[in-house]
C-alpha cells in the first residue's frame, strides 16, 4: 500500500483526470483506499480527415473490461457495436482505421440501448463481485481508460446532445495514461530494465514498446486496445 501505484489509483474522482506529475507529496492516509477493481474502456467513434470544420462524434464501439487489481488479472469483456443516427454513413477513413464496416454498425444497436445493456452489465459485476463505486467502499471499483477522452469528450458530448442521462458511475474514472507517465518518474521501471526518465511519446503503442510488451491486435480497434491497456496496466503491478 506504501506503492506510488496504490497511491496513485487512490486519488481518482469525478471530477477531474489524475494529474499528480509535479505532487512530491502524494495523498496518503486512512481516508483513501486502494481501488480492488478496474473496468478499462476504449471507445471507437466517428471520425472523419476533415479539418477546419466541427464534427460532432459518436460511438460505434464500446467494449469494457473488468480487471482484479489484488489476483493481476482480467475477468469478464463486455462489447458492442454501436449503431450512429446523426452521421449513420461511416466515412472511408473511419473504417479504414478503426477496421468497422458499415454492415456492422448498420446491424449494431444504438448508444442508448447500449447503455442500457451496460447497465445490465455492471448490476450483474456488481451482484458477482460485491463492487461498488466508492473510494471508501469494502470492495471498490472505478473506470479507467488511456486518457479522458473516452467519456469526458466523447460519451458526454454525444449523451448532452441526444439527452440521454449517464450512468453516474461513468463519472467514477481514472486515467492511465496519467498513471503511466507518473509510473515512469519512479524507480520501478529499473526493476524491468528500463532506464528512468525514459522518452515517451505518449501513445499506447509506445508505451507498451517501452514495456516490451507489443501491441497485440488491430490498434484503434477498440476491444484490442482495451486488452492490450489491461496488459499495460498488469505489468506495472507486477514490479509493484
Amino acid at each position: 500500500m506504501n506503492s506510488i501505484m496504490d497511491q496513485i489509483l487512490r486519488l481518482a474522482n469525478r471530477d477531474k483526470v489524475v494529474d499528480i506529475i509535479n505532487n512530491e507529496n502524494l495523498p496518503g492516509g486512512t481516508a483513501q483506499k486502494e481501488y480492488n477493481y478496474l473496468i478499462v474502456i476504449d471507445f471507437e467513434s466517428t471520425c472523419s480527415v476533415k479539418t477546419g470544420e466541427y464534427c460532432p462524434t459518436e460511438i460505434i464501439e464500446f467494449p469494457a473490461i473488468i480487471v482484479d487489481l489484488k489476483e493481476n488479472k482480467t475477468l469478464e469483456i463486455f462489447h458492442h457495436y454501436v449503431r450512429p443516427t446523426e452521421q449513420p454513413i461511416l466515412t472511408d477513413f473511419c473504417m479504414n482505421l478503426t477496421g468497422i464496416s458499415q454492415k456492422i454498425v448498420d446491424q449494431a444497436k444504438s448508444i442508448e440501448l447500449v447503455l442500457k445493456l451496460y447497465d445490465i452489465w455492471i448490476k450483474e459485476l456488481q451482484t458477482k463481485y460485491g463492487i461498488e463505486f466508492r473510494e471508501d467502499a469494502q470492495v471498490s471499483v472505478a473506470h479507467a481508460s488511456w486518457t479522458d477522452w473516452d467519456v469526458r469528450t466523447c460519451l458526454y458530448n454525444e449523451c448532452t446532445r441526444k439527452k440521454i442521462p449517464i450512468p453516474k458511475y461513468l463519472l467514477h474514472r481514472i486515467d492511465l495514461k496519467e498513471i503511466f507517465k507518473a509510473w515512469l518518474e519512479t524507480d520501478h521501471p529499473l526493476r524491468l530494465g528500463i532506464p528512468k526518465r525514459m522518452r515517451w511519446h505518449g501513445k499506447l503503442f509506445d508505451a507498451l514498446t517501452i514495456l516490451k510488451l507489443g501491441f497485440i491486435g488491430r490498434q484503434h480497434s477498440g476491444i484490442d486496445d482495451t486488452k492490450n491497456t489491461c496488459r499495460l496496466l498488469l505489468k506495472m503491478r507486477s514490479v509493484l
